[in-house]
């Protein structure tokens, strides 16, 4: 390894400060100690300020043993001034290399690595705001979440603390009344059946037994029929039913497009909430087939009485991707309405961006529901409605019966 010995003393000692001024030098540790009490802190000779640096090997030239002030950059190594002299020679090793002050070089370091150090703390800037924003955004919807939770839970508990009190309120009447009506309807059941033997019957002797089931009908007719009142609902809850959802396949939908033979597509009809609905498919061409738009129209055909607020959705997925087409909205459906949107989604953009199946067709789901628990409610008060409509024409068709049974009697009386 090779060691530099001091510039001042006679030892074998080796360097270990270097010494800036005119005169640069490098002392061992006794000299340099020596140098710092009689040191000025600027050279008498050059007036430039004297510095004391710890010695490195690499500060001085390994074949001058001289201070370093060059680097070639082609030998990424550190030459003195008689290296640079040297290169003048033709057999130097540095001829034609690019070769630079280290100061220059020093410089052009320290301004790259301002420029780099002014960029972090520009980024630096920029994420600690980001991070600010972040955490304001985050602290926001961790309220809103809580708050919806709160809201949540709150609609909730009113809901099932208001059909508990029905419960409470309506349970014991409505099982006795059940239960009485059951017996009577075993009842009716029986009288239908011996009245139907009675007319099937050709025994002179039957007239004894039609009597006394005669008896018992106008016993029957004469009780009266116990109902219950159905509970208003009172509540509207923000939290909406789950969609029913049906799906249909449209076949040859590329080929009967681009062959101009597609025709109206029609769903079977399918119940959903006690109504009766389909949906209808229809590709109209606007000019050429890019302008052609697909629309789709959801129809109630029977179910209620009274129109409902009722929340539609329509999809078509990606056979490959989990991509779909999907459109939404609400309306307020009648018998025989029709709603939806005529243009759903342009053909065009259906075949070229891979929604159309393998084998030609595309898969469509048609979700319903009911815009909210009120809707929900009304639909069922109707469908009940329609029962207990349907329960007094049968009591009608029962008494009317009963008064042609009369009048046979009466008729063999005589």
């Amino acid at each position: 390894m090779l060691t530099i010995k001091c510039n001042e003393c006679d030892k074998s000692n080796a360097a270990s400060y270097y010494i800036t001024s005119c005169g640069d030098q490098i002392l061992c540790n006794e000299c340099t100690v020596k140098f710092i009490k009689k040191l000025k802190s600027v050279c008498k000779i050059c007036n430039q300020k004297v510095e004391i640096r710890k010695h490195k090997i690499d500060d001085t030239c390994a074949i001058h043993h001289k201070k370093c002030d060059f680097y070639c950059q082609t030998c990424q190594s550190f030459l003195c001034g008689d290296c640079i002299l040297d290169q003048f020679n033709d057999n130097s090793p540095h001829k034609g290399h690019s070769i630079s002050k280290i100061e220059d070089i020093l410089d052009d370091a320290n301004t790259q690595a301002i420029d780099a150090m002014n960029s972090l703390l520009s980024l630096q800037k920029r994420i600690s705001l980001y991070i600010k924003k972040y955490d304001s955004i985050k602290t926001q919807i961790e309220s809103s979440f809580d708050e919806t939770m709160i809201s949540m839970h709150s609609a909730f508990r009113t809901i099932q603390e208001h059909v508990h009190a029905v419960e409470k309120k309506n349970e014991d009447e409505v099982m006795e009344i059940a239960e009485r009506n059951e017996i009577l309807m075993e009842e009716i059941k029986v009288l239908v059946d011996d009245s139907e033997e009675i007319f099937q019957s050709n025994d002179p002797q039957i007239a004894t037994a039609a009597l006394c089931v005669i008896d018992k009908i106008k016993r029957i007719s004469s009780e009266k029929v116990d109902t219950v009142t159905f509970p208003k609902i009172s509540f509207r809850n923000e939290l909406v039913p789950d969609y029913s959802t049906f799906q249909i396949e449209i076949p040859n939908f590329v080929s009967s497009f681009k062959g101009k033979t597609y025709k109206t597509t029609y769903t079977p009809p399918i119940d959903i909430f006690h109504g009766k609905w389909r949906a209808k498919i229809h590709a109209s061409p606007k000019g050429d087939d890019s302008h052609a738009n697909l629309s789709v129209f959801i129809e109630l055909l029977n179910g209620y009485g009274t129109p409902f607020y009722i929340d539609y959705k329509v999809q078509i997925r990606h056979p490959e991707k989990s991509d779909v087409i999907s459109r939404a909205f609400k309306s307020e459906f009648n018998v025989m309405d029709s709603w939806g949107w005529t243009k759903f989604a342009v053909v065009d953009t259906i075949i070229s961006e891979g929604f159309v199946q393998p084998n030609d067709t595309i898969i469509m789901d048609i979700s319903i529901r009911p815009s909210n628990f009120a809707e929900y409610s009304k639909i069922y008060e109707s469908v009940l409605k329609r029962y207990r409509d349907k329960y007094h024409n049968m009591k009608e068709q029962i008494k009317k019966l009963e008064d042609s049974d009369d009048q046979n009697d009466d008729q063999s009386d005589d």
